[in-house]
């Protein structure tokens, strides 16, 4: 496989001037404690790790790391998942998106960042994505990338949180080389870690078969390369926060939160909890009370989306 860099920006967010500074440690999986010797070894590229490991039930689906001083198949370029060489360096991370054969399958890639994210501050991740041979014959939506005050912890299947950065290299089709992508998020502040992998279930994953194959529809990524670095905020991007009048109150609230939204057209609230998690999700058209009564004390997030999907307004809730 030759290494032909693609390149792709998305800015999906708004995002002080950079000073260049990367924020994810062992960025391109270089470094190692081990040289891998198996797949479903992402451990010994630390401190990256596998979200599932401090799940409820044991390590799960584990994602794998390619080096190339593996002579295996973890070895790069050739490998258990087709021929790629790195994007930068000797080595690289792979995740398994999307098995027909076992419902809502996925993998997650996870590091703790180098700093915390400051409150207001715009950052722009980017990373390499591609696409794997055979045995995957499929592309999807898109990865995503999940921002969280503590560690994020896969579960069964999918992960419960809404990802801040998403739809990157939605449905490409390349294997021969690399895809960058990128996109800006705005800090709601004390966000320390970063998760990549596929955020949606079968049912809202758009999977689309590229080739015939004798296996069913799987979907597979590379990643490497991957940077975060502080930005100056702007106000284009998928994920811009619309100019709507949209007023929560009381806040702080300890029963009952009401929202009303100037736009006629707004479609859904969502309240997400420190970690991301979502906790209560609502339509609403102008006015609706929500009942956060048995929600514990602390801070949330309330997010209110349009009937297609644009962010309105995000605003930070206390409960009390």
């Amino acid at each position: 496989m030759r290494s032909l860099i693609l390149t792709a920006l998305c800015v999906v967010a708004f995002g002080p001037a950079s000073n260049g500074q990367n924020l994810v440690p062992n960025w391109s999986f270089e470094s190692y404690q081990i040289c891998p010797n198996l797949i479903s070894q992402i451990q010994f590229a630390a401190p990256w790790f596998n979200a599932r490991i401090a799940g409820p039930n044991g390590p799960g689906p584990t994602p794998d790391y390619f080096n190339a001083c593996a002579f295996s198949i973890v070895d790069v370029p050739v490998n258990s998942q087709g021929n790629q060489e790195a994007q930068d360096g000797d080595a690289y991370a792979g995740v398994v998106c999307y098995l027909a054969t076992y419902p809502n399958f996925r993998e997650y890639i996870e590091v703790q960042l180098t700093s915390i994210l400051q409150a207001g501050v715009c950052y722009e991740l980017s990373f390499f994505m591609s696409l794997g041979d055979e045995p995957t014959n499929s592309t999807l939506n898109g990865l995503g990338a999940y921002f969280s005050n503590t560690m994020a912890v896969q579960g069964n299947g999918v992960m419960n949180v809404t990802p801040q950065i998403d739809h990157l290299g939605a449905f490409m089709t390349d294997s021969l080389g690399w895809l960058k992508v990128s996109g800006t998020y705005q800090a709601l502040g004390g966000e320390r870690y970063l998760t990549i992998g596929n955020f949606h279930d079968d049912e809202a994953v758009g999977i689309t078969q590229i080739h015939s194959s004798i296996y069913s529809r799987n979907c597979y990524f590379y990643i490497d390369a991957v940077a975060l670095i502080d930005v100056e905020c702007t106000a284009t991007g998928q994920e811009e926060v619309a100019v709507e009048e949209v007023g929560f109150y009381p806040n702080p609230a300890s029963d009952e939160l009401t929202v009303e939204v100037s736009d006629p057209g707004a479609g859904v609230i969502e309240l997400f909890n420190a970690t991301g998690r979502s906790v209560l999700r609502a339509a609403v058209h102008q006015k609706v009370s929500l009942d956060i009564s048995s929600l514990p004390a602390g801070s949330y997030t309330c997010v209110v989306r349009s009937e297609q999907g644009k962010i309105l307004q995000r605003k930070r809730i206390i409960k009390l």
